[in-house]
């Protein structure tokens, strides 16, 4: 993947921790609309 894009691996890396940051921020605010509506309008 790193050769597609024509960067290195060390950039390629930068990308995953990004990823898993926005994972967990959005998380945040799923389980404050789980909290706040019933489960059945969520599905």
């Amino acid at each position: 993947m790193a050769a597609e894009y024509n960067v290195g691996v060390a950039d390629l890396n930068i990308f995953t921790p990004i990823y898993w940051y926005s994972y967990g921020v959005i998380q945040i605010f799923a389980g404050l609309l789980a909290d706040t509506f019933e489960p059945a309008y969520l599905i």
